[in-house]
């Protein structure tokens, strides 16, 4: 009986130490993810390099070394640990993480055409994930590929709707093409999904920038004159361009009596406005397609709403000091506006 009981206390103690490897490498890696959270990136590597030694076959592990060495700026042995864990990840149960820090590896040091098919080949093999699409779209951005990289961000956001990071791109690359309706309609949707954030200044600095930049003032006798963008005329929002520029050359008298923030407020109305109108021209079968489904709606019917001024100062707030004054003095106003925007979408 006592030679029973000690094969078991063994069996048993072997047991434990089995699965306590695992435990520990979990702390372990558990530990190098808390250091790489708060910048410690060399001391995470330590620590997930200290769990392969436990399990050494391990994609997940080779997969955070990487993410560290990405933030390390080493895109080199960030390239090389990922592709050790695309090679551990046999049951493909890591691969969308893996192919995200290959790709971003690859195009850090420059080998931007091999990431893009990385993530073309990605997508075909795995689906259309909305972050294969994002990445992808932001590596045609680079190469300012940029009739690409818009349908990449659309089918990014179709994908997830609420992906704040694709309608700021999105933004951007109409902004780089010249389309005034689109990136004021692409980064005023990100700027309400992402109103105070470092990011949100430089979006609202850009949509800022559309409203006037192709009204242009005669410097020998101060007339105002509308410069067009031919090259958008087939664009379907080109009459909305339009008379939106005719609209703030109008408006343009008045402009030194109005504040920075009435003037945006001003400036939005001369693109939603001339928006519904064109919506309202429009039969329903013409208006079909990103463009005319996903964002119209949504500000057309806040522009119409009695929320409007107060929809503004939210998008503002990161970028102006009496924007957010203006909020904490009318809170009121901000909940009745989220109270609408809930009920209604």
């Amino acid at each position: 009986m006592k030679k029973i009981s000690i094969l078991c206390f063994i069996i048993i103690s072997l047991s434990i130490s089995l699965y306590a490897q695992p435990e520990k490498a979990q702390k372990l890696m558990e530990m190098g993810i808390r250091s790489h959270d708060i910048g410690e990136y060399e001391k995470a590597i330590e620590l997930y390099r200290e769990a392969l030694e436990i399990t050494p076959d391990s994609p997940l592990l080779y997969y955070e070394i990487a993410m560290s060495y990405i933030a390390l700026r080493e895109n080199a042995k960030a390239l090389e640990n990922a592709e050790i864990a695309a090679e551990k990840d046999t049951e493909n149960e890591y691969a969308m993480q893996i192919i995200m820090i290959k790709g971003s590896a690859m195009d850090n040091l420059g080998r931007t055409e091999e990431s893009i098919k990385l993530f073309e080949d990605a997508i075909e093999k795995y689906g259309g994930h909305y972050l294969l699409y994002y990445n992808l779209g932001v590596n045609y951005t680079k190469i300012k590929k940029y009739n690409k990289a818009e349908k990449s961000f659309i089918n990014a956001i179709m994908n997830e709707p609420t992906h704040s990071s694709s309608h700021l791109m999105l933004g951007f690359v109409m902004s780089n093409l010249h389309k005034k309706t689109k990136t004021v309609l692409a980064l005023n949707y990100f700027l309400l999904l992402e109103p105070d954030t470092e990011r949100s200044k430089n979006a609202f600095n850009v949509l800022s920038e559309q409203f006037r930049k192709n009204i242009k003032t005669n410097e020998k006798d101060g007339s105002k004159n509308i410069t067009l963008f031919t090259e958008n005329t087939d664009d379907e929002f080109s009459s909305v361009e339009t008379m939106s520029s005719f609209f703030l050359l109008a408006d343009s008298e008045e402009d030194s009596e109005k504040s920075k923030e009435e003037r945006f407020i001003s400036d939005q109305k001369s693109v939603f406005q001339p928006l519904e109108n064109l919506m309202n021209e429009k039969s329903d079968e013409s208006r079909e397609g990103f463009w005319w489904e996903f964002y119209p709606q949504l500000f057309v019917d806040i522009h119409d709403s009695p929320h409007f001024d107060t929809y503004c100062y939210v998008i503002m707030q990161n970028s102006s000091k009496t924007a957010r004054e203006w909020l904490a003095d009318n809170n009121d106003k901000l909940v009745a506006f989220i109270d609408w925007l809930k009920k209604r979408y």
